[in-house]
């Protein structure tokens, strides 16, 4: 499952994030991994392990800066979010390969490898 925005909240909620201090759930056992774009952080300052601790669907989330424009960020959406689903949808071990990878780069990720 995937989603933007609201559609991105939609989807926390029903692959494992857990509200009102982890006592509801809305998880659908049917979802396998979820894409989220622009997601949203617990509300009204809630406590982060509270509402994602218990989260065992494997989840990417993709955000950006508003007024920053990039013209690769398209293809790097688009590339990101297919090798997660091959990986967790189909079992793709080079997909799975692929984002490992990708996640470790410091080219890609600036908190790696010394830079900031």
């Amino acid at each position: 499952m995937s989603g933007h925005s609201f559609g991105a909240s939609t989807t926390q909620a029903v692959s494992d994030q857990t509200f009102e201090y982890g006592r509801t759930s809305y998880t659908d056992s049917r979802i396998e991994a979820a894409a989220m774009f622009s997601p949203s952080s617990p509300r009204h300052g809630g406590d982060s392990s509270r509402s994602f601790g218990r989260v065992s669907t494997p989840w990417i989330l993709m955000t950006g800066e508003s007024g920053k424009c990039n013209p690769n960020h398209h293809c790097m959406v688009l590339a990101l979010s297919t090798a997660f689903l091959d990986a967790y949808l189909k079992e793709s071990a080079v997909a799975k390969a692929w984002l490992n990878e990708w996640a470790l780069a410091p080219s890609w990720n600036p908190g790696i490898g010394g830079k900031t």
